[in-house]
C-alpha cells in the first residue's frame, strides 16, 4: 500500500499566516502581497451584508506588523479597486479605511 506522500498530491494554497480581520487593521499601513477574488461562499439568506447581485469575495494576502496575515471578505469596494491592480504592480503599501466601506488609500 503506498503512502500518501508517494501520491503526488499537490496543494496549490497561496495564502499563509492567520486570518485577521479587517477592524483590527483599518488605518494602519499594510502591504499587499497577493490578492485572489472568488465565488462567495454566502447567499443572500446567510450574509447580512449582501448588496445587490455581488457574489464575490476578495482574499489578500498581506503583511502588516512584520507578520503575513490573510483578510477575506465581500468588501465591494475593495474588489472593485483591486480588480484594477495588474499583477506586476504587486506588492504595494495601503491603508484600508472605512467611508461608508471600505476602501484603499
Amino acid at each position: 500500500m503506498k503512502s500518501f506522500s508517494e501520491l503526488g498530491v499537490t496543494t496549490n494554497r497561496r495564502f499563509v499566516g492567520d486570518k485577521i480581520k479587517i477592524e483590527k487593521i483599518e488605518g494602519a499601513e499594510i502591504i499587499v502581497l497577493d490578492y485572489e477574488v472568488r465565488a462567495s461562499k454566502l447567499s443572500k439568506e446567510n450574509d447580512p451584508n449582501w448588496k445587490g447581485e455581488r457574489k464575490e469575495c476578495l482574499y489578500l494576502q498581506i503583511e502588516v506588523g512584520g507578520q503575513k496575515r490573510v483578510l477575506w471578505g465581500s468588501y465591494m469596494y475593495l474588489i472593485d479597486q483591486i480588480s484594477q491592480v495588474k499583477p506586476e504592480d504587486l506588492p504595494f503599501k495601503a491603508t484600508i479605511v472605512n467611508e461608508h466601506g471600505y476602501v484603499f488609500k
